[in-house]
């Protein structure tokens, strides 16, 4: 379990710490909003990931709010990706509201057992990696020291990563009886040979015409940046297809910025 000291002993062993002598002077630190631009991500990150800012506002433990903070910057240091970093920030704003949903409000509350309980309730292993990664931070700089033995949680079914290639041809040979939305989101996967993911973050306006020859935008993910790629004129008719019904449902001055947009309309 945690070592019994109350919050007060918390700050101190923080402000004694490598680095929270680099941190707890920072503004950032009494701050319940973060910018992630400020934070170094990209525009271009936030934009696909969704999230612009990282907010704190939610815990009502001091201690662990500050905690998480703690982890937040270092694993802003470590260039975890954004989504990691969501994830993580959500996961132990999830454990303050499990600690006080119970009556748990003290540092030296917080016990193997009790973290196990909070990760079997979804039986998540991304919830325990996220526990684990911030009780290794926490024990590495003495902020806090709880022995902790990942649990094997129980193994859901496997999910179908991919579509049997005899079904595939299915879908190929059936393309008229799918609407038109659809049709244009296989046949795009199809000649372009992406994955849906892919489709997914390009921007709804994303041709360029230059002379007689046709490009299309795309997010290039090893290379982290926006790329032209030249495509078949038939490939640029079948994405101002899509252009111009997204213009005819929505408006061309919509939010709704993405080829993804068409998911909008079947959901």
């Amino acid at each position: 379990m945690a070592e019994a000291f109350a919050p007060q002993a918390l700050q101190e062993r923080i402000a004694l710490s490598e680095l929270g002598k680099q941190w707890i002077n920072d503004p950032l630190m009494n701050q319940d909003v973060w910018s992630l631009l400020e934070l170094g991500y990209s525009p271009e990150k936030c934009r696909i990931n969704g999230h612009y800012h990282l907010y704190f506002h939610k815990f009502s433990l001091p201690w662990l709010k500050r905690l998480t903070q703690l982890t937040i910057k270092a694993s802003v240091r470590e260039r975890y990706s954004l989504g990691r970093i969501i994830h993580r920030l959500g996961c132990l704003n999830h454990l303050d509201r499990f600690l006080c949903k119970y009556g748990y409000t003290q540092p030296q509350s917080l016990t193997e057992a009790l973290l196990h309980q909070f990760i079997s309730e979804i039986n998540s292993g991304n919830r325990q990696n996220a526990i684990a990664y911030a009780l290794n931070l926490w024990k590495e700089e003495q902020w806090l020291e709880i022995s902790f033995i990942p649990i094997k949680l129980k193994q859901n079914p496997p999910k179908i990563e991919t579509i049997p290639e005899e079904v595939l041809y299915q879908i190929y040979e059936k393309f008229d009886l799918f609407p038109p939305t659809i049709e244009r989101l296989f046949r795009l996967q199809l000649v372009l040979g992406c994955r849906i993911g892919e489709i997914l973050t390009m921007p709804r306006h994303s041709l360029k015409q230059e002379s007689d020859k046709w490009f299309l935008l795309r997010w290039v993910e090893k290379r982290q940046h926006w790329r032209f790629v030249q495509i078949h004129p038939l490939v640029a008719e079948l994405v101002q297809e899509q252009q111009r019904f997204l213009d005819a449902q929505f408006g061309r001055d919509s939010e709704f910025d993405k080829v993804k947009s068409l998911i909008v309309i079947l959901s």
